[in-house]
Order: C-alpha cells, then structure tokens, then sequence
C-alpha cells in the first residue's frame, strides 16, 4: 500500500483521534444511566452525552478541507496564486497520503 492516497481532502485539527475521549464519555454516561436505574427502575428520562461531557475538552478540534491544492486551487480560488514551492508540495503530499 505504498502508493495508496486520500480519496476525501478531510484532515482534523488536534493531536490525533478522539475515539479515546468518546470512550471515556461513553463510560461516564452509561454508570449514570446505571446508577439511575438502581435508583428509580421506572425512569423515563435518560442523560444524554452532551449532559454528561464536554466536546470543548475532547483532543480533536474538528476537521476542515484542504482540497485538491494543485488542480481545483484555480477555479475554487481564482484569487490565490498556485505556490510552485517545494516545501509547499511535499506538504499536500504528506496531507494526501494515508
């Protein structure tokens, strides 16, 4: 798979991914559910994860478009110039690259 590339110009902003911050907030909201069921067996009304964590603390600090620098960077942009700078364009690379 060396030579295997992003289908989707998506990258996210953070140190890494955020399936660690998800499972802890999972953890929190399913022993409050399971401490409000011993509590009332016959509740209705359940937290939900936004009332038990805070996306705020989480990692990630969502994603944004990069797009395609090269090809769409002229009809997209018209108004920036297409960088020809190397570093420029290992940078796409490195983006585009799996």
């Amino acid at each position: 798979m060396g030579k295997s590339f992003r289908k989707h110009d998506f990258i996210g902003h953070g140190s890494g991914s955020e399936k660690y911050d998800k499972r802890i907030a999972n953890r929190c909201l399913r022993s409050k559910i399971k401490r409000l069921i011993r509590q009332d067996p016959f509740i209705e009304i359940f937290p939900i994860m936004r009332e038990i964590s805070d996306v705020w603390c989480f990692s990630k600090d969502g994603k944004s478009w990069f797009g395609d620098l090269k090809n769409s960077n002229k009809h997209d942009y018209p108004h920036l110039p297409y960088n020809e700078d190397l570093a420029y364009i290992k940078m796409y690379r490195k983006y585009k690259s799996k």
